[in-house]
């Protein structure tokens, strides 16, 4: 991808920066002055709207990554109202109104969206060349889980057979298996590709996932010891 090359005269600059120095993507290109310029150098948001919340809790998980790799840059997030519980800090953190009234106070703007083939955050890190800073989460044995069984599109929900076979996969090997119920009371979630099984990170349970989305390489690149229940 390539808008040309970036102009300038005594007053003013047209902005075109990489998110990454080797990225092949860019943000927007707007016409600044060179102070104001020095002011947003620094600034980035990452914008996702949609209904595959389960995206910007990974980028939440990911930001290290980010921001250790491109040193300086401080990410901001923004999306719908209704996603803003999902983070515990919400300093960097943009409904979709206050992004759009902020927009031009940041030098590098990427939108995210539904990808059915690839999956968005997997892209977005691959193609800034942003290594993984592996995740460490709970390896304990538990004797009891929770299965959830919804998520989003492209993520498949589980048809009522593939949930028995689950069920009587865990149910013999000493597992007490309950489905669909809140996570709250539950160490171990078992799950689809959603919000609920990432968030779970930050509260130190246990997750494994059920691959049934476009997500499973990007579960095994975000985790040390990535659990994943591939039996369907």
């Amino acid at each position: 991808m390539s808008f040309g090359s970036p102009k300038s005269d005594t007053n003013s600059i047209i902005a075109l920066v990489p998110f990454s120095a080797s990225s092949s993507f860019f943000g927007f290109v707007m016409k600044v002055s060179l102070p104001f310029y020095a002011k947003i150098k620094d600034r980035c948001c990452l914008c996702y709207f949609g209904y595959s919340k389960e995206y910007l809790v990974q980028l939440n998980l990911l930001l290290e990554s980010i921001e250790t790799e491109l040193k300086g840059i401080v990410v901001h997030i923004a999306c719908n109202s209704d996603a803003i519980h999902l983070f515990d800090k919400k300093e960097r953190i943009l409904t979709k109104e206050q992004f759009e009234s902020q927009k031009e106070t940041f030098a590098f703007i990427k939108e995210i969206n539904c990808d059915t083939i690839n999956h968005p955050i997997e892209k977005l890190m691959d193609e800034s060349k942003i290594p993984y800073l592996k995740i460490k989460t709970n390896q304990e044995k538990f004797k009891e889980c929770v299965v959830l069984t919804n998520g989003h599109f492209p993520t498949k929900n589980l048809n009522e057979e593939q949930i028995k076979k689950i069920q009587s996969y865990l149910s013999n090997r000493g597992i007490h298996v309950e489905i669909d119920k809140p996570t709250e009371k539950f160490n171990w979630i078992v799950s689809v590709e959603n919000e609920e099984l990432f968030s779970s990170v930050n509260k130190n349970k246990k997750i494994t996932l059920i691959p049934s989305g476009v997500g499973t390489n990007l579960f095994k690149k975000m985790f040390e010891s990535p659990d994943i229940l591939d039996i369907l």
